[in-house]
């Protein structure tokens, strides 16, 4: 390449940090300004001219001694400081303090050698302040699942007493027929297996009586509601005269995700009609 073509490009790189949206300017090795850029020039408030042949800390105050640290850092290794930032509140800014993202690398001649340096100034607040407001959302959303999270626990959780106070069974048995949940009375009448109940299949828990359900639970499933009476002798080894409400879970999409199954004992109240019919008779 000849020097004509080395002073074109050089021109055309000029133009360009000239235009940039964001402060440039080289130094030499005595840490002195070599070119500025307009938009640097307003920031620190000096005309860029008035720059050339300066020292950093003639012009600079703002933490002059860590950036002039972090400059010579460059020349003596030849790598370049990518990330630092400061926070400013110069006049250009009318008293808002911005932040200002910094970066060092250093200019190399064609044996390697570090000649100068090159300064990228960049204003990073509204960055910076988005990243903020993101942080401020996402704890407000947090905080605000945690509420309802909390908020939905305790409906369950007073559900759930209200369920075990019931004197009927109430079961919530999935697709597949295993059980998802029991309340206090219902597993009081399993005995011995409530512990356990909760992902075995009705038909495991029921053995040869689940012959007798069949065709009620798969008339749930396909959706429809279904009610009626049988003698059912649980697990605790009691038989029981109970009416049973089974109640199909419907979800969204219209699919069914299971069944309840309300279990009322109506041993006693059979037993008290039958008294009654036989006086009536006499």
């Amino acid at each position: 390449m000849n020097e004509q073509e080395k002073q074109r490009q050089l021109a055309a790189l000029t133009q360009v940090f000239r235009d940039v949206p964001a402060g440039f300017c080289t130094l030499d090795l005595e840490l002195r300004f070599v070119f500025v850029n307009e938009w640097l020039a307003v920031l620190n408030g000096i005309p860029a001219a008035a720059h050339l042949g300066r020292a950093i800390h003639e012009l600079i105050p703002d933490n002059v001694e860590t950036v002039e640290a972090q400059l010579r850092q460059v020349i003596e290794t030849g790598v370049p400081f990518v990330g630092g930032e400061i926070e400013t509140d110069r006049v250009v800014f009318q008293g808002e303090r911005r932040v200002l993202r910094r970066t060092y690398a250093p200019i190399k001649d064609d044996d390697g050698e570090t000649v100068g340096l090159s300064c990228l100034v960049q204003d990073i607040t509204e960055q910076r302040r988005a990243e903020q407001e993101l942080r401020q959302a996402h704890d407000q959303l947090e905080a605000r699942v945690e509420e309802r999270t909390e908020a939905l626990q305790e409906s369950e959780d007073r559900l759930r007493l209200v369920n075990d106070a019931l004197p009927v069974g109430i079961v919530h048995v999935g697709a597949d027929m295993r059980y998802l949940s029991i309340n206090k009375c219902g597993a009081d009448w399993f005995s011995d297996l409530a512990d356990d109940l909760v992902g075995r299949s009705v038909e495991e828990v029921h053995g040869a009586n689940f012959e007798k359900f069949r065709p009620h639970i798969e008339k749930v499933l396909s959706g429809e509601a279904t009610i009626y009476e049988t003698m059912m002798t649980h697990p605790d080894g009691v038989a029981r005269e109970v009416r049973v409400i089974d109640v199909p879970e419907i979800a969204a999409d219209g699919s069914v995700r299971g069944y309840f199954a309300l279990v009322e004992n109506i041993t006693e109240q059979n037993a008290a009609e039958r008294r009654l019919l036989e006086r009536l008779s006499i």
